[in-house]
C-alpha cells in the first residue's frame, strides 16, 4: 500500500493511498460541480435573458427618463441644466 509522508511546521502528516484517492474523487466532483453551474448559467443566459440591443434599449430609455427627470427638477430649482451643457 503507498503512503506519503510529509511535515509541517508541527507535525509530521501521513497521507495513505486511501486518503489520496477520495480527495481525487473530490476534486473531481467539485470540478463537475462548477463545470454544471456554468452550464446552467450558460443556458439561463441564453434563454432567460433579453437579446444584448433589447436590453441596451431598455437601459437607454432608463436613462433618458432619469435625465429628463434630472433637467426638471434643475429648472425648478432655478438651475436650468441643458442636454448640451452635461
Amino acid at each position: 500500500m503507498f503512503a506519503m509522508a510529509y511535515v509541517t511546521n508541527t507535525a509530521i502528516v501521513s497521507i495513505s493511498a486511501n486518503e489520496i484517492n477520495i480527495m481525487a474523487l473530490n476534486a473531481k466532483a467539485f470540478y463537475r460541480i462548477i463545470w454544471l453551474s456554468l452550464l446552467i448559467m450558460e443556458f439561463y443566459c441564453k434563454t432567460m435573458l433579453p437579446h444584448h440591443e433589447v436590453l441596451a434599449a431598455s437601459i437607454a430609455e432608463d436613462l433618458q427618463t432619469v435625465l429628463e427627470q434630472f433637467m426638471a427638477i434643475s429648472k425648478d430649482l432655478g438651475g436650468g441644466i441643458t442636454v448640451s451643457e452635461i
